[in-house]
């Protein structure tokens, strides 16, 4: 009837266990390159390795346009959060069609077929 983990104690499958606080732990240092580790990170893992070998790979972001500090700067930002995470996320799509005319109601739009909605 039920499935279980173990005997002791027994829980049902769909339960779920106690959820431990994470130790995450910023105390080391890469070797190489001297960047804080995550918890678990290895030293010379992907900042640079031995010898500095990947710490040029990646080139380093340019800096943040100024409307983005406007952005961050809004008393109302996180209440704008979904609104604003919504328009990056048609804004990623880079569609080269034309913007769809809303004539049915309002809260759901399709595009190329897919079916976004509020």
């Amino acid at each position: 009837m039920f499935r279980y983990f173990t005997d002791e104690p027994i829980q049902r499958y769909w339960e779920t266990g106690i959820v431990r606080q994470p130790r995450n732990l910023w105390n080391r240092r890469c070797q190489f390159c001297d960047v804080l580790l995550l918890t678990g990170e290895r030293s010379g893992g992907v900042c640079c390795g031995k010898r500095g070998k990947y710490a040029n790979v990646i080139p380093p972001l340019p800096a943040l346009p100024a409307e983005f500090l406007w952005l961050a700067r809004q008393p109302n930002i996180s209440f704008l959060s979904r609104k604003l995470n919504i328009l990056f996320s048609f804004a990623a799509m880079e569609t080269t069609e034309a913007f769809p005319v809303l004539t049915g109601p309002l809260g759901f739009v399709a595009i190329q077929g897919r079916v976004y909605h509020r």
